[in-house]
C-alpha cells in the first residue's frame, strides 16, 4: 500500500469510534515529537547477540509454524478484527 493511501485510511479509521479504540496503542505513539524534528537512533544489537553466543545461547530459526502460532494467538485476541 503506498503512503498516501495508508495515511488516508488511517484517517478515516481515526473517525470511526470502534476503529479508533483497537487502533488507540497505534495512534498514540504517532506523534510523540509534537510537531519538533526527530532522529531515529539505529539498533545494534551484533555485540550482545556475540556475547550470548559465547555464553552458549542459542536460537532456533523462526519456523512457518511458529509464525502460525503467533498469527492464531493474536487472531485470538481479536487483533485482525
Amino acid at each position: 500500500m503506498e503512503t498516501e493511501a495508508f495515511n488516508e485510511a488511517m484517517e478515516t479509521a481515526k473517525q470511526d469510534p470502534e476503529k479508533a479504540k483497537r487502533l488507540s496503542s497505534l495512534i498514540a505513539y504517532q506523534d510523540m515529537a509534537h510537531g519538533q524534528k526527530t532522529v531515529l537512533i539505529p539498533a545494534d544489537n551484533q555485540y550482545t547477540t556475540q556475547v550470548l553466543y559465547r555464553l552458549g545461547f542459542r536460537w532456533s530459526s523462526t519456523s512457518w509454524d511458529y509464525v502460525d502460532q503467533m498469527l492464531k494467538a493474536l487472531n485470538g485476541f481479536g487483533y485482525f478484527e
